[in-house]
């Protein structure tokens, strides 16, 4: 089985997230993005705290498939390159693309407000076009101890998800060359082998973990 150290993959996921927000931030301003604001955003981040159960779900589903594909390259011994893992990738894309069509086309989210859990609405539908609803969420703000409502838009979170991996697809569609090192997330130590993967639960692995524990110096 395969689990997840999740300091090392909040570690890789920042660190890829503070590049790309330091290069959309110069092509948009010439000017780089400064380790200050990059705290800040980061400090003011630790302070909150929700619950969305429907997201859960979904990201739980997003890095199982991913560990199973992972299980069946490594475990087979197959490299990167080889066509067999090629394909399995292309399926991943395929699996998660079709999860979160589904999520949209369902329109349900389930979310926590005032305390009891709700089931609202991703979007109103009018004249074939969609429009993304925003919804508003409990939110534990753990600097004043109070719990405060916030509002997001799910729709755009499950639309960008499917565009990333529908652009991944194509990539690895139009070149076998174009594939992920597998690897590299053993070597680094972000996928450990030691649970069942098939009982994979994010709520398992990060039970002991606090996001205050990363170090974020050590990305910037």
């Amino acid at each position: 089985g395969l689990v997840l150290n999740m300091k090392s993959f909040l570690l890789t996921g920042l660190n890829n997230l503070i590049n790309f927000a330091k290069k959309i931030f110069l092509e948009k301003t010439l000017l780089n993005l400064k380790k200050e604001i990059i705290t800040r955003w980061f400090e003011n981040s630790l302070a909150l705290e929700t619950e969305i159960p429907s997201l859960t779900q979904d990201f739980t589903f997003l890095i199982s498939q991913f560990l199973k594909s992972y299980a069946y390259c490594v475990n087979k011994s197959i490299d990167h390159k080889n066509e067999k893992c090629h394909l399995e990738l292309i399926k991943y894309c395929e699996n998660v693309i079709s999860y979160f069509k589904r999520r949209i086309e369902g329109n349900e989210l389930q979310i926590i407000h005032k305390k009891s859990k709700l089931t609202v609405k991703l979007y109103k539908e009018k004249k074939n076009h969609y429009y993304p609803e925003i919804i508003s969420i409990d939110v534990n703000n753990l600097k004043k101890n109070k719990i405060i409502s916030m509002n997001f838009v799910p729709y755009i979170i499950y639309e960008d998800i499917i565009d990333v991996f529908s652009y991944n697809k194509k990539l690895f569609n139009e070149n076998s060359q174009n594939t992920i090192d597998l690897k590299i997330w053993n070597d680094n130590r972000i996928i450990n082998k030691r649970s069942d993967i098939n009982n994979f639960k994010i709520g398992k692995v990060v039970k002991n973990f606090k996001l205050k524990s990363i170090d974020l110096d050590f990305i910037l």
